[in-house]
């Protein structure tokens, strides 16, 4: 993952409030995002 899209998941994750309760929402925002659910954005996003 390049600096770029970890800065682009940290802007997702903030707007979520980094809540893990809010998952499902920040993985529609990545989809969204990507088109698709990258797997090295869904590592990021567990961590």
């Amino acid at each position: 993952m390049n600096e770029q899209q970890q800065q682009k998941l940290d802007e997702i994750l903030k707007k979520h409030e980094y809540k893990s309760n809010l998952v499902i929402a920040i993985m529609q925002d990545v989809q969204k995002e990507y088109h698709y659910l990258p797997e090295e954005a869904l590592c990021y996003i567990a961590k």
